[in-house]
């Protein structure tokens, strides 16, 4: 009779033929008091039963020995199937009305399609939270590690899951249930105790409607559960895109309702908890009903299970957040082959580069079929999902070099490119500028789109040698020299309100400055600093004015020898220490916020990189100054004076600094910081409160550092070059130079010799 019943290909069905099929009988297996969830995937095996090794061994249709995720496998002729999670595993046949508790082999369709269940036994046990696994280096942060947020008396701790962005602002992503709502401070655990790292952003994703992702796919009354967040950072200086004990991100396993198919089930990932630490899976079913409340069901897109009964997940408390990325090598290795695998040129070891697949946000633990270790099986969202759900992009290795990640790119290049239209009009001087700008600084278009410069070394020309790449020049003193010269670092800045000490009458910097004499020189600042209790170290003893001194004669130098590259090398990098000096945080003792108050730490990033590096701020950036600028020209008779002398750039650049903290109080930075209005972000209230007067000293910063410019060409008679000289310089050359340490040295305040006995008076 066999010949005239219809058979049924299983191998045949699809991912939507075994949603049509669960959805179908949903209300039938929802009621059933055994069932836990279900999920769609490939035939569990035994690994003891015949046709576990041989497909063509006879089939145990039912055993009293239960069907575990620990006991049992996917092979290649598993067919697909609903796979029916249960907490008690039937050893006798059930009679009377239990019966009706019985799963049944085959879910029946209208149109004759049939799709086989499969029972798996997953008694809930209780798993014990670890404590968290050391991660990186110290000061090194990045995916894999361990974050906190407090709440109701009680800290709850996920994992990092990697680093997204919208464009202007980086986040760490992360698990919403362990970070709570929005605005809610999130921490690190150091040496030194809790610090925090940002706060949680607005948008978050918690649940979705299933058919918004994958729409076609059956599920009556379904959402997602996506349980996602965004930790906006108050500072991405010492983050990394790496994944601690897994390598460098490639691009996301782009994972849609075209592209999702049967063929994941199976699929060897690996993962780093922040409570368990490294962990190793296997993809072992899709859109798994794990709850259902007030007639919703609530689906995890993944359920992540072990390879084998001697590899279970281990999963804890604490690892929601994590990462899961396919374990390609374990793939190959299994197919007797080896894999092929995109490696960083640098660092040496090289780090593999794996591919994210989906992130971590519950589970479920179940005891073996003896009832002895739990084993665990994992609750994930698609990476991709998420970032579609929460309109953020993965930051890895690649994106990363075009996403604005140091200080204050959007501030120095809008300087110093508009300082390059600002030469006397029709000058020899506004012709170089003119003709240099993209090797000074950026175009606006590329300001407003947020395409600025990485530094960093990467294989442009793919020949497996890492190469440089051209850093157009005001920005050189961070992408470049900060990597290279240790002794830049106090360049950049200084503190010219901090008091002194009884043995300078308690005066400031600033009030030495205006008062003349020593406190003009190298030498009576060093005596400031080292009166200071205690002293600080020489790279927290700022000289940024002695900095533009130095450069300013460099200028002047080079016109008189007609070396235009070294003048557009010094004009350049000079573009960034004028740019430090109109940022009222580089002009502070508050530079990091309140000393010992690790609240204000990211007050800085917040300010100068975050808050400028909104989209819709570099618009404005560009807009304000460009209109506060129109019509000025450094040289113009009822213009600023030019000014005569390294002594006179310094003193300059002190009256900048001194506008600066006058126009913007770092006191007034720092309690907008602190205290943002109800329902706005840090970066929002600091750009409410002061975008209009940044604008300003930009501007302000612009004009002064033209002055520089053309005084430096003027007192070098730079109109003695010949105008057919007025072109723009080769790239080769001005790297060359700027990677030459001879070139602008740099030195510590009290090795310096730009005191100039005539900084006096100056």
């Amino acid at each position: 009779m066999s010949r005239f019943t219809r058979s049924t290909d299983f191998h045949a069905l699809s991912v939507r033929d075994l949603a049509d099929a669960r959805d179908a009988y949903h209300v039938h297996l929802a009621n059933l008091e055994n069932v836990v969830g279900t999920a769609l995937g490939r035939y569990l095996i035994r690994r003891t039963d015949p046709d576990f090794t041989d497909p063509n061994a006879k089939k145990r249709s039912w055993s009293t020995d239960p069907r575990t995720l620990a006991n049992s496998g996917v092979t290649p002729w598993s067919w697909p199937c609903v796979l029916v999670f249960v907490r008690e595993w039937m050893t006798e046949a059930p009679t009377g009305a239990d019966a009706d508790q019985v799963v049944p082999r085959r879910l029946y369709l209208a149109d004759g399609r049939q799709v086989p269940t499969c029972v798996v036994h997953t008694p809930l046990a209780i798993g014990n939270a670890l404590r968290p696994q050391v991660a990186f280096g110290p000061g090194l942060r990045g995916a894999g590690q361990p974050l906190f947020a407090h709440d109701q008396g009680r800290a709850r701790m996920g994992t990092v899951g990697a680093l997204v962005t919208d464009g202007p602002t980086v986040y760490a992503l992360t698990s919403s249930h362990v970070v709570g709502a929005a605005g809610t401070a999130v921490e690190m655990l150091g040496r030194d105790g809790f610090t925090e790292i940002g706060r949680v952003a607005s948008n978050a994703a918690v649940r979705r409607p299933l058919q918004s992702l994958y729409p076609g796919v059956a599920g009556t009354r379904a959402e997602l559960s996506v349980d996602a967040a965004l930790v906006e950072l108050g500072s991405i200086e010492q983050w990394t895109t790496q994944v601690f004990g897994l390598g460098t991100l490639g691009n996301l396993l782009d994972l849609n309702v075209d592209t999702l198919a049967l063929s994941l089930i199976g699929c060897p990932v690996r993962a780093f908890g922040a409570a368990t630490g490294p962990m190793r899976g296997a993809v072992l079913g899709l859109f798994h009903r794990w709850r259902s409340v007030g007639g919703v069901d609530e689906i995890a897109e993944l359920l992540i299970g072990p390879r084998n009964e001697h590899a279970p997940v281990l999963s804890r408390p604490g690892d929601s957040g994590a990462l899961w990325v396919w374990d390609e090598a374990a793939e190959a290795e299994a197919e007797g082959g080896v894999v092929q695998r995109e490696f960083l040129l640098e660092p040496k070891p090289p780090i593999p580069v794996v591919r994210p697949l989906a992130m971590q946000w519950g589970g479920q633990v179940i005891l073996s079929a003896a009832g002895a270790q739990p084993v665990d099986y994992v609750l994930a969202s698609t990476v991709a999902g998420i970032a579609q759900s929460l309109s953020v992009t993965l930051l890895n290795d690649d994106s990363m070099s075009d996403h604005s990640l140091y200080w204050g790119k959007v501030g120095h290049y809008k300087i110093a490119e508009a300082a390059c239209h600002l030469g006397t009009a029709g000058g020899k001087l506004a012709a170089l500028l003119e003709a240099n700008l993209v090797n000074i600084a950026v175009t606006d278009d590329d300001i407003v789109n947020g395409h600025l410069p990485a530094g960093g070394a990467k294989d442009v020309d793919g020949d497996g040698v890492a190469d440089e790449p051209f850093i157009a020049l005001a920005d050189v003193p961070d992408l470049v020299w900060r990597r290279k010269r240790p002794k830049d670092a106090p360049s950049h800045f200084a503190d010219m309100d901090e008091p002194g000490s009884n043995a300078v009458g308690g005066k400031t910097l600033m009030q030495l400055w205006e008062a003349g004499g020593n406190g003009r020189t190298s030498e009576g600042w060093t005596a400031f600093y080292g009166s200071l209790k205690p002293p600080p170290k020489d790279q927290h003893r700022g000289a940024l004015p002695f900095r533009v001194a130095q450069l300013y004669q460099i200028m002047v130098d080079a016109v008189r020898a007609h070396d235009l590259v070294e003048y557009v090398s010094a004009a350049g990098v000079l573009a960034h220490y004028v740019g430090d000096a109109c940022q009222p945080l580089h002009v502070s003792r508050l530079h990091h916020g309140l000393p010992d108050d690790p609240s204000d730490d990211h007050v800085h990033d917040a300010y100068e990189s975050d808050m400028l590096d909104k989209d819709a701020n570099r618009v404005l950036v560009v807009a304000g100054v460009n209109d506060t600028l129109s019509g000025f020209h450094a040289g113009d008779p009822d213009r600023p004076s030019l000014v005569s002398g390294a002594a006179q750039a310094a003193a300059a650049v002190v009256d900048l600094m001194a506008r600066t903290i006058e126009a913007i109080k770092p006191s007034d930075l720092l309690e907008v910081f602190d205290n943002p209005p109800a329902g706005q972000s840090k970066t929002t209230a600091l750009w409410n409160a002061f975008g209009d007067a940044t604008i300003a000293r930009l501007a302000d910063g612009a004009r002064t550092l033209a002055v520089l410019w053309q005084s430096a060409w003027d007192e070098g008679d730079g109109d003695d070059i010949a105008v057919s000289h007025m072109t723009t310089q080769s790239q080769a050359a001005l790297q060359l130079r700027y990677n030459d340490k001879t070139f602008a040295p740099n030195a510590w305040l009290k090795d310096q010799h730009v005191s100039l006995a005539e900084m006096a008076d100056a």
